[in-house]
């Protein structure tokens, strides 16, 4: 019964992915491009428990990656919305970007690639597998990250897909009344606000990337000057944000050994 439920899970999971595909072209909705990749690292999160080899994903991935081109540049023009030392012309280049990609995405077969990825989903013999070893693997190697001298953005965002993964898995077995199974040690909704705040310092860190990219091609002195403050601005709050977060992925997941 288990098996069934969980092939039903991800069988239905990749038809929304086909959903979402299709609808993202149409008006290149933030909600549904947020939705779209949130379905694939679902689908992804329980198939890495079912030690299910990644290369299933390789149809999909160009997809996906595109999907994420968009979504970086959707968040970053939002952060800057209420924002006023910004130069127009960083923000008249995020728009120039994002039409590119919409432009790159009209030109990606997916049909093809769904049907693949769908067909890989169905031919797999899974045996159901304990959730315990997947979950305290991920708590140890969070910890480890945590108690390095210094932690890359890279090692943040591999705990941040950690986090997702456990929390994608443990929603799935709370739904499948499972719940006695579910390792008291972290909560669901801590994940989902460790998940949060990962996922926010991740969004400062690809605008800062975007505009130390514009910052570098600027020659003009009064130019320099300013992009030079906004990205130490930025940088500054960065560090405080990496603090916090480090801060937070040490306490809830050190307190749950």
């Amino acid at each position: 019964m288990l098996k069934k439920t969980f092939y039903d899970t991800v069988i239905s999971d990749t038809k929304d992915l086909v959903k979402y595909t299709q609808k993202t072209g149409v008006k290149f909705d933030p909600d549904v491009i947020h939705a779209l990749r949130t379905t694939l690292k679902k689908v992804r999160a329980l198939l890495r428990w079912q030690g299910v080899n990644k290369k299933i994903f390789i149809p999909y991935k160009k997809i996906y990656e595109a999907a994420g081109e968009l979504r970086n540049i959707q968040v970053a023009k939002k952060k800057l919305q209420n924002v006023k030392d910004i130069p127009q012309h960083f923000k008249k280049r995020l728009l120039i970007m994002l039409t590119q990609f919409k432009q790159d995405w009209d030109t990606i077969e997916y049909k093809k690639p769904l049907k693949q990825l769908q067909h890989n989903i169905k031919q797999l013999k899974i045996k159901p597998a304990k959730h315990k070893k997947f979950i305290f693997k991920r708590m140890n190697a969070i910890r480890h990250i945590v108690q390095m001298n210094f932690i890359s953005d890279t090692e943040l965002h591999d705990a941040r897909k950690m986090i997702k993964d456990m929390q994608y898995v443990l929603e799935w077995l709370k739904k499948n009344g499972r719940s006695k199974k579910i390792p008291t040690a972290i909560s669901i909704k801590e994940l989902k606000n460790i998940g949060v705040q990962a996922g926010e310092y991740m969004d400062k860190c690809i605008l800062i990337k975007l505009f130390t990219a514009y910052a570098q091609e600027q020659t003009k002195p009064a130019l320099l000057i300013g992009t030079n403050a906004v990205l130490t601005r930025w940088n500054q709050d960065k560090i405080i944000a990496k603090e916090k977060l480090v801060n937070m992925f040490s306490t809830k997941i050190s307190a749950s050994e």
